[in-house]
């Protein structure tokens, strides 16, 4: 896709010179000079677009580096702030206000959580309710799972990352976990 705008950019560039100069040679009038101008502006804007974009999708491309196929596990892990040290490193998300709305589910995400050299990765939820609640989580053993929130009040979701480093049997885990509270409304 890069290649694309490349080729877009140089091509616009082109396209507007030789209109500039077509028109140029057949002026007659300031229409046909500041027409030409115009083509010649708008080629360049054109051009601009066209390398913000390429600049646009590296960036993506860059950051989508910074993710890593897990294979045990087919899901992405970003690497952000996990090491050596420190391999698994839980990210719950940000705390969050809702409304309830029918049966609208609330989406907790983890997948901003950091994984460093991991063999095996593992994700458990479990969700503290208020009480009264019969609030369940759907998927706890996922990157991304949901509840229904029934009725107001705090719920806390706690998010335990544990990975596997090395070969057995010389493999070691590692867990962390962080906590998210979700505040529902009526």
């Amino acid at each position: 896709m890069q290649g694309f705008f490349g080729f877009l950019k140089w091509g616009l560039i082109i396209v507007s010179i030789v209109f500039f100069f077509v028109l140029l040679s057949n002026a007659q009038s300031s229409i046909h000079e500041a027409a030409a101008a115009a083509i010649a502006c708008f080629g360049v804007i054109l051009a601009r677009l066209a390398q913000a974009e390429e600049h646009r999708l590296a960036q993506a491309q860059e950051n989508k580096k910074q993710f890593e196929v897990i294979p045990q596990t087919g899901e992405k892990h970003k690497q952000a702030g996990a090491s050596e040290k420190s391999p698994a490193i839980a990210r719950a998300g940000e705390d969050e206000q809702v409304y309830i709305l029918g049966n609208r589910a609330v989406h907790l995400d983890g997948s901003n959580s950091g994984v460093f050299n991991a063999q095996e990765v593992n994700y458990s939820w479990a969700l503290k309710t208020p009480d009264g609640s019969s609030a369940t989580l759907n998927g706890s053993d996922t990157v991304t799972p949901s509840f229904i929130p029934d009725i107001q009040g705090a719920y806390e979701a706690t998010l335990t990352l544990t990975v596997k480093t090395g070969e057995a049997p010389a493999s070691t885990s590692y867990s962390h976990t962080d906590t998210v509270t979700i505040t529902a409304y009526d």
